[in-house]
């Protein structure tokens, strides 16, 4: 199964942690070394209560540290110390910090607790808190919860989440759901069958791939495909040989990828000889998944794709020789990148994580001046964390000769390296360089500890430079605490339109009480900063942010633009009684705002107000509504939509949104629409939404091609020629149109045909031209 490759990637990118980590100590990004910390558990009531003391008078970063180390190491009463942590916590990062580790507590006054995150409808928490139900395994409340929550996105999360916990509770109730017609969901539950690792999710897995060979459930196919790869079960893997030797190239390409999860030499053989398929598609999947087995039969399949005349197979070998990281693969890349050819950028970054000299070696030619500027930049990159004085030379050849991307690109590198050591050099490159220059000096110099860094980054960021002062203004933002905010507020007061949105969107990233202040009465007085303000304040999302921004809402006396603003931050901060009660507001533009927001934040009340709105007397009210039940998509939301095409001010609001929702129901309203409508005008319209037809709406187009208006007919054919000819049934009707008496209707057809540069086109080109140009008509 894939449990060795998987452990091999995680091997190699721990092992780039590492050299990170040791090269951020050795120049001393981790300032001096931290005092040793004891591991917290809590065993009894005396562990629990000293806990919750420590907890209570940390800060925030000691308080998610502490927990983390309770998720970890646990105790018979953690559960109570999380459980009161969250509950009293302000801080949204404690709070998610908090949820993650009962989680990995996961006993059943853990669980509980999570699922009551779940229902209270907190928005910030509610996906933590059904991840962390999955990390538990708490498949029985996570079925439960799939009966209650509302919400396509949140839905998906549970299902998820379901996959995660596994077991034969969790393929059971995910089992009808991968038969839904909601394809979102339906390929959701998919992918979470393979998750579940269980034995008895193969068959059905197995039955959906074949099932689904058609076109028109091309997805769902995929998605079955490839939780059979994510399954790990030697049927599973059997399963997927059968159908990388069979099928149509793309079923084919999507079960050879899947095999990657799978050791064997029968799966290696059959890479191997599909690495030199004349198919690219397979081809590139196999060699792919060959890049991480390391045999030799593997080795000796990839060197050969390294040779060929195709583009992108030689990136695709390239890609897996970085994947196999055996000597023979690096000494294959140290060739490529020092042959310089159009593949070298590449293969740089494919030894960027090696410490073999050989490959250290050719990376520091690649940063030569004899290299290209694009190659150059790669290879400082790939160098940041290598060792040696020819390094530290190269980067400093670099800085004083190369272009100007190269140069600060080098002084980053030397500034990563060096530390607080580098304070000389950086001022002199801000003082003495280019925009470039000066913005990689700013950013390098907030990394050090100065107690003078606040003078000269306020001069930065208020010299007027645009270019530099957004980072100025990061490196201001650094300084944390009320200095940071005290320099942001003179930002907002002196500084360009560059510099105070930058300042807005740190002051909503530091929070606080003055940073509320400032960004409050931004909103309310700045005819050029709202919409950072807006921004920023929904980042924040405390009680009294959101009690203050509706405020503004329901103030009449405020200005209308500020009010609208105001709702917009709401939708950013989700939160969901402010945007019901701003929906509710008889002020039609408040109204209208607050509609469109909803449709992000959805919900049972949300639907139920928005299908309320559809018959307000405001036709733009109404339109909102619509659109904004199209953003939901549940099956409520269709049926409301569905009752808004009879309205002519949303008619073709409501077609466009059923349209994109897609999927049995959606598009089988808009046919009942279609055949009972009597005006040739409105059965166009219905038409022209259907720019993106899945099988249902190919079906309707299909049909539209037999109405009895010319123009409507006409209007289908152009867009099955643009957006479905590639399909098969589509295929026969548009050929049968190009040979039809109708000139009007072949002439549009063909132009649509080469407009889109489909595979029909370009397999019927010259008889297409043809009567583009008159010769077949």
């Amino acid at each position: 199964m894939g449990d060795v490759t998987r452990l091999r990637r995680r091997t190699r990118a721990l092992g780039v942690l590492v050299l990170i980590l040791s090269a951020a100590a050795a120049v001393g990004w981790l300032r001096k070394p931290s005092e040793p910390r004891t591991v917290v558990r809590a065993d009894s009531k005396e562990d629990l209560e000293q806990l919750k003391q420590r907890i209570a008078a940390a800060g925030y970063a000691e308080r998610v540290r502490l927990l983390h180390q309770i998720g970890r190491n646990g105790g018979r009463q953690a559960v109570s110390a999380v459980i009161e942590t969250l509950r009293n916590a302000t801080s949204h990062r404690v709070r998610v910090a908090a949820v993650r580790q009962l989680g990995l507590l996961g006993d059943a006054a853990a669980r509980r607790e999570l699922a009551e995150i779940v229902r209270s409808g907190d928005t910030r928490l509610q996906r933590v808190a059904v991840n962390a139900l999955g990390e538990a395994r708490a498949a029985e409340l996570l079925v439960e919860l799939l009966g209650e929550v509302q919400g396509r996105s949140l839905r998906s999360a549970v299902i998820s989440a379901l996959g995660s916990a596994g077991g034969e509770r969790a393929v059971q109730a995910l089992l009808p759901l991968a038969k839904q017609r909601d394809e979102p969901l339906r390929t959701a539950a998919i992918r979470a069958l393979g998750q579940t690792g269980s034995s008895s999710a193969q068959q059905p897995l197995e039955r959906l791939a074949q099932s689904s060979s058609a076109l028109s459930d091309r997805s769902v196919r995929d998605a079955a495909l490839r939780a059979l790869g994510a399954l790990g079960t030697q049927q599973a893997k059997m399963s997927l040989i059968r159908f990388a030797q069979s099928g149509d190239s793309s079923a084919r390409a999507v079960a050879v990828s899947a095999l990657a999860n799978y050791a064997g030499d029968d799966v290696d053989v059959l890479l191997s000889s599909l690495a030199a398929s004349s198919d690219r598609a397979i081809s590139k999947a196999a060699l792919q998944a060959l890049g991480s087995k390391g045999s030799a039969a593997a080795a000796q399949a990839v060197a050969s794709a390294l040779q060929s005349e195709n583009v992108e197979t030689r990136r695709s070998a390239i890609q897996a020789l970085g994947s196999a990281d055996t000597p023979e693969a690096r000494a294959a890349l140290i060739d490529v990148v020092r042959k310089r050819g159009p593949l070298a950028q590449d293969a740089i970054w494919q030894l960027a994580s090696s410490d073999d000299p050989e490959a250290r070696q050719a990376l520091l030619a690649a940063a030569g001046p004899s290299s290209t500027p694009q190659l150059q930049q790669a290879a400082i990159s790939a160098l940041s964390n290598a060792k040696g004085p020819e390094v530290v030379k190269t980067l400093q050849t670099l800085m004083a000769s190369g272009s100007p991307y190269v140069a600060s690109r080098a002084l980053s590198a030397l500034a990563k390296r060096q530390g607080s050591q580098a304070k000389a050099m950086l001022l002199e490159a801000y003082r003495s360089g280019n925009h470039q220059m000066r913005r990689a000096a700013l950013s390098a110099l907030a990394k050090i500890d100065d107690p003078n860094a606040r003078s000269f980054f306020m001069k930065a960021a208020l010299g007027g430079d645009y270019r530099t002062s957004y980072a100025a203004v990061n490196a201001l933002t650094k300084l944390g605490g009320d200095k940071a905010r005290d320099a942001l507020a003179e930002v907002l007061k002196k500084g360009d339109n560059t510099a105070r949105r930058a300042a807005a969107n740190a002051l909503g990233q530091l929070g606080g009480d003055k940073a509320r202040e400032l960004l409050i009465d931004m909103l309310k007085n700045s005819k050029t900063d709202r919409y950072s303000a807006i921004w920023a304040l929904g980042r924040m999302n405390d009680p009294e942010t959101q009690r203050q921004i509706r405020a503004i809402v329901d103030d009449p006396t405020a200005n209308a633009q500020a009010r609208q603003y105001a709702v917009q931050a709401l939708g950013y901060a989700k939160d969901r009684a402010g945007l019901l009660a701003a929906a509710r507001s008889t002020d039609p533009t408040v109204a209208q705002a607050a509609l469109g927001q909803l449709g992000s934040v959805g919900g049972k009340a949300a639907e139920q107000l928005l299908g309320e709105r559809l018959g307000d007397t405001n036709a733009s009210t109404r339109r909102a509504a619509v659109q904004a039940l199209g953003q939901i998509g549940t099956p409520d939301a269709v049926a409301a939509i569905g009752r808004a095409l009879s309205d002519k001010d949303t008619s073709s609001y409501a077609a466009q949104q059923l349209a994109r929702i897609g999927g049995k129901d959606a598009i089988g309203l808009l046919a009942d629409r279609f055949r009972a409508a009597d005006s040739a005008n409105e059965r166009t319209r219905i038409i022209s939404s259907l720019y993106s037809p899945g099988p249902h709406g190919r079906k309707l187009l299909l049909s539209a091609l037999d109405d009895s208006d010319k123009n409507v007919a006409r209007s289908a054919a152009s867009m099955l020629a643009r957006y479905a000819a590639s399909y098969d049934d589509v295929k026969q009707r548009l050929m049968s149109l190009l040979s039809g008496d109708d000139k009007s209707m072949r002439s549009q057809v063909a132009r649509y045909l080469r407009y889109s540069g489909s595979g029909l086109y370009r397999q019927n080109k010259q008889y297409i031209d043809g009567i583009i140009s008159g010769g077949n008509s």
